[in-house]
């Protein structure tokens, strides 16, 4: 479901059309016209934006499709309590006559094939948030090259401009500002089980994927259950095997599988990762039902399995649950002579459409949204490793948590999303069969090959 709102300061009310008022054409909008400075070019930032958003002549309505913006507890609140009204009542009051709506979008696979629909009818959100990585450059064409628009300081303080350019080089277009977070996951683990079977790992976490083998084993000999996870979305490969994957193969080599045609046949790394999977499964490593569960994390709460992968929207159920027996563990490395660390980074970004008929205007919101004093407001309703590397703990109240202190800690270590750094042909492959090859139905071979087939 979508829910349209509108923001205006004269008013200072919200409206929330029904889902139904989608079906109305939105405001009109002409083809894109080209940015006076040349916004489409490539190349850095300059000291100084080249472009700026004069002061509106005539009142202009902004519209800004949003996902990541509404957490579920907030949208359980009025919705004039919700950061994103409070955030775009602010910029309404700084830019008088500048009215601003936003839709929730709820499904990303289905808001980049309605944006594609806008984009053949020239009419649409001018603001809109993709998914980062070939998903995003999957519409590129109907997205307006920020490169002249954003500052120096922005490039230099900003993480993952690389995720939402050309190519996924920055040194190219960039068609998006990072947002809203580097989201990442890690290996949550019950320090109680792992203390009965002897192992303090605060003291000494385990630095290779081999010696993790070995605590599985131990906590399998004392009858407890490794890991207990629901991979029909294939979480422990994502978050765990895949550390293993960008490691060998790298960000670059993942996205030459897209760009570049380069077969999943000969990628050493993916072909590691998904056997290593398959072996885990074999070894009792995790729950037999793996492929067809759907307990969630629930038997990690419960003290029935002794590791689970989690992200930093974990934390408060797994505290809440388990008390000071809950930890946290980087990946170890799957390379010999690497480093532990995690899986993660900036999962999207906010773009502006080409067909916008008020480009600057919409720049300069997305420049309000993303802005230090408005992601220090948005991380203390919803904590993440902040995208912005001038934002620290103690500005969003968090520097007493040591468990987001750790995980902040952990941030110089991410290895970026490999699932987002796939088309969206191979993800969809990869999902549809990866837990036919856990439990041994299919070869890895088999699968990199039907991976290679949809991308044909």
């Amino acid at each position: 479901m979508k829910e349209v709102c509108s923001m205006k300061t004269t008013r200072k009310t919200i409206a929330v059309f029904l889902a139904a008022c989608l079906c109305l054409p939105l405001a009109a909008c002409s083809p894109a016209a080209e940015s006076p400075s040349g916004a489409g070019s490539a190349g850095g930032a300059s000291s100084q934006p080249q472009q700026t958003a004069d002061e509106p002549q005539e009142d202009i309505t902004l519209t800004w499709w949003v996902a990541n913006t509404v957490t579920a507890d907030e949208q359980k609140l009025p919705q004039e309590e919700w950061y994103i009204t409070k955030c775009i009542q602010r910029f309404e009051e700084a830019n008088p006559g500048v009215n601003v709506e936003f839709t929730l979008q709820t499904d990303g696979m289905q808001t980049i094939q309605d944006f594609k629909a806008s984009v053949v009818a020239g009419n649409g959100p001018d603001i809109v948030e993709l998914f980062s990585g070939p998903n995003m450059l999957s519409v590129q064409e109907g997205l307006l090259p920020l490169n002249d628009y954003i500052t120096e300081e922005d490039r230099e303080v900003f993480v993952g401009w690389n995720t939402v350019a050309e190519d996924m080089d920055d040194s190219k277009n960039i068609y998006a500002y990072p947002y809203p977070a580097q989201s990442a996951v890690m290996l949550g683990y019950n320090k109680d089980i792992l203390a009965e079977c002897g192992y303090d790992l605060e003291a000494e976490p385990p630095q290779t994927i081999d010696e993790l083998e070995e605590v599985f084993e131990a906590v399998k000999a004392a009858g407890y259950l490794p890991i207990h996870s629901d991979e029909s979305f294939h979480i422990t490969f994502y978050y765990i095997f895949a550390y293993g994957w960008v490691q060998g193969t790298g960000t670059d080599g993942i996205y030459a599988h897209t760009a570049e045609n380069v077969s999943y046949l000969e990628d050493s790394a993916f072909l590691d990762a998904a056997t290593k999977y398959h072996d885990y499964y074999e070894r009792g490593f995790f729950n037999p039902d793996a492929a067809t569960s759907s307990d969630g994390i629930n038997a990690f709460l419960q003290g029935e399995c002794a590791f689970y992968p989690v992200g930093l929207w974990d934390f408060p159920t797994c505290t809440e649950a388990m008390g000071d027996s809950f930890a946290i563990l980087a990946t170890p490395s799957f390379q010999e002579g690497g480093e532990p660390g995690i899986v993660g980074g900036i999962g999207s970004g906010l773009s502006v459409a080409s067909y916008s008929e008020n480009p600057d205007a919409a720049v300069k919101l997305i420049q309000h949204i993303t802005s230090k004093e408005e992601m220090i407001e948005y991380y203390k309703i919803s904590p993440g490793i902040p995208m912005r590397t001038d934002i620290t703990v103690e500005e969003i109240g968090l520097a007493d948590d040591p468990l987001y202190t750790e995980a902040i800690g952990l941030r110089s270590n991410i290895v970026y999303w490999a699932d987002n750094v796939m088309s969206a042909e191979a993800a969809s492959t990869f999902s549809q069969f990866a837990s036919q090859v856990l439990v041994g139905n299919m070869t890895v071979e088999d699968l990199a090959r039907q991976m290679d087939e949809s991308q044909q």
